[in-house]
C-alpha cells in the first residue's frame, strides 16, 4: 500500500488509465440500472469483495443487489429503514438502520445481529451513513431528520473494534451526513446539510478520536466516496440542490462535475475492476464508466488481532 491508497498491483498498471486526464472515461454515458424498478429513495451504496453492489431504499425498508454481471435483485425486506452501508473484512454487511436507529451486521446466510444500539447517554436519532477505519472502528452520523432528537444533538459516533457502545467524536455538528474516509485511516471527511451545507476535514487521532475540523468544501453531501489518489466525491447540496457529483482532489478543489436529472443521494465504486461509478439518485440507480478506480476492497478493511 503507498500513502495515496493505493494498492502496489494497482499502481504497475495505473491507478487511472494511462494519458488519461479527469476521472471520467472518454465518451462515458451515465446509464439507469434500475430496469423497471421505481425506487422510493435509493441510497448508501456498499460494494463487496467481488465487486457487486447493494444499495437501500430506505422507505420502502429494502436492499438490493446488482452484481457484476448486470443483475439486480431484491436481497433484504423490512430492514428497519436501512440507509448507509458497509462491508467488512468478513464479507458480512454493515447497515445502518434509521427507523430502530441501530448499526447491525447482516452475515452470509442473511442473519441479522446488532453491532451497537446505544451511546453512553441512551438511543441513537436515526443513524444514517456509515464508514469502516482500517482498524475495524466503524465511523457514522446520527442526524435527525423528522424525528424526536432522543440524544439532544447531531453528532458522529465512533463504535471502537469489538465495542457494543458507541462514543461520541464531535461535539457542534448540526446535522452530519455523509462521511467517509482515506484507505490509510488518518483522515475523515463529514458533510453537513440543513442549512450549513459544508464538508468538514478531520484528523483521526489514533486513539480514535478526531481533530484539526477544516471545511474541506463549500458544499454538503448526502453520501460520499473516494477513489485510489483520494479524489472524493460529493453528491453536492449547494442551496439549489442542483442534482451533481462534486469531485474534489485531496485539497477540496473541484476537478470534475457529473450533472444528473435527478436529486443524487450518495456514491460508491463498485464493479469486478472498481471502475463504476454507481450513484443513487431519487427513484433511479445510475452506473458510469471511470478513469479512475475506487479504493480496493482489502485495503479499506484489514484484519485487526
Amino acid at each position: 500500500m503507498n500513502a495515496d491508497g493505493c494498492a502496489e498491483s494497482q499502481l504497475a498498471g495505473g491507478c487511472f488509465e494511462p494519458f488519461a486526464s479527469g476521472v471520467l472515461r472518454e465518451g462515458a454515458q451515465l446509464k439507469d440500472i434500475s430496469r423497471d424498478i421505481s425506487f422510493a429513495w435509493s441510497e448508501g451504496p456498499a460494494v463487496d469483495s467481488v465487486g457487486n453492489l447493494f444499495f437501500s431504499d430506505v422507505p420502502n425498508s429494502r436492499i438490493y443487489r446488482y452484481d457484476i454481471n448486470g443483475n439486480l435483485s431484491l436481497e433484504l425486506e423490512n430492514t428497519q429503514g436501512a440507509n448507509g452501508l458497509y462491508f467488512d473484512e468478513n464479507d458480512h454487511l454493515l447497515i445502518a438502520q434509521t427507523e430502530s436507529a441501530k448499526i447491525v451486521k447482516m452475515d452470509e446466510l442473511g442473519l441479522v445481529s446488532d453491532i451497537a444500539s446505544r451511546h453512553s447517554g441512551g438511543r441513537f436519532n436515526q443513524t444514517n451513513d456509515l464508514w469502516l477505519a482500517p482498524n475495524g472502528d466503524i465511523y457514522f452520523t446520527d442526524p435527525c431528520y423528522r424525528c424526536e432528537q432522543y440524544t439532544g444533538t447531531s453528532q458522529v459516533y465512533r463504535i471502537a473494534y469489538g465495542a457494543s457502545v458507541a462514543e461520541r467524536v464531535t461535539q457542534d455538528l448540526f446535522r452530519p451526513n455523509g462521511i467517509v474516509g482515506t484507505a490509510d485511516g488518518k483522515v475523515l471527511f463529514v458533510s453537513e446539510e440543513g442549512g450549513l451545507n459544508v464538508t468538514y476535514r478531520y484528523l483521526i487521532e489514533e486513539d480514535g478520536s478526531l481533530s484539526n475540523k477544516q471545511v474541506f468544501a463549500d458544499v454538503g453531501s448526502d453520501g460520499m466516496s473516494i477513489d485510489c489518489e483520494n479524489n472524493i466525491y460529493l453528491t453536492a447540496r449547494d442551496g439549489s440542490r442542483s442534482p451533481y457529483i462534486s469531485v474534489r482532489n485531496i485539497n477540496g478543489v473541484e476537478i470534475e462535475r457529473i450533472e444528473l436529472e435527478q436529486d443524487t443521494a450518495n456514491v460508491v465504486f463498485a464493479g469486478a475492476e472498481r471502475d463504476t461509478l454507481f450513484i443513487t439518485a431519487f427513484t433511479s440507480v445510475y452506473a458510469i464508466k471511470m478513469r479512475t478506480r475506487g479504493i480496493p476492497y482489502r485495503a479499506a478493511r484489514q484484519d485487526r488481532n
